[in-house]
């Protein structure tokens, strides 16, 4: 099983709430955009990268060995380690099977604001008026204030952005 099994995750999380005499579960999921995610998680598991030596394979060959299927290649394995991980088409896929289409929203937090949330707190409120959704903005991340280390930049500089979050969004 593969550490971050999400289907498991997911229908655990269900069931708990089942289990608690919850009839009607729904779920609401607000991931980071996927580049910034990669950036902070890289910067905060690089030791991984570079035990690994990711460095050595550009992520665009990572992700034509994923789109032509290459299963048993090394760059399909660091797909599957690493980059999967920030694969929020998968999330969705998963929590709509689980949850079921009607009862499961999916919001990426850089793309939201306290605007965009009206509704959703217009939700809440008429389950309990006290409740005030409010997002602070996404970079208070401890990742930003770290020392930037040298070999991190360069791994990261080798990730366009731009491909990245198209391959991400290709997948949505």
């Amino acid at each position: 099983m593969h550490p971050l099994d999400l289907s498991s995750v997911f229908a655990n999380f269900k069931e708990v709430y089942e289990d608690a005499g919850a009839s009607d579960v729904h779920a609401l999921f607000v991931p980071r955009a996927p580049y910034k995610h990669f950036v902070s998680y890289t910067h905060q598991f690089f030791h991984e990268i570079e035990s690994l030596k990711m460095e050595t394979f550009s992520f665009d060959d990572i992700v034509k060995a994923v789109e032509l299927g290459r299963k048993d290649s090394i760059e399909f394995l660091f797909w599957d380690l690493w980059y999967s991980y920030f694969d929020y088409f998968n999330y969705k896929a998963l929590s709509k099977n689980i949850f079921g289409q009607e009862k499961t929203k999916f919001f990426v937090y850089e793309e939201l604001n306290n605007e965009r949330f009206k509704p959703l707190n217009t939700g809440f409120q008429s389950i309990d008026n006290r409740i005030q959704l409010k997002f602070p903005e996404a970079n208070l991340n401890v990742t930003n204030k770290k020392k930037k280390n040298v070999k991190v930049e360069n791994f990261l500089s080798s990730v366009c952005e731009e491909s990245f979050n198209a391959c991400y969004r290709s997948r949505y």
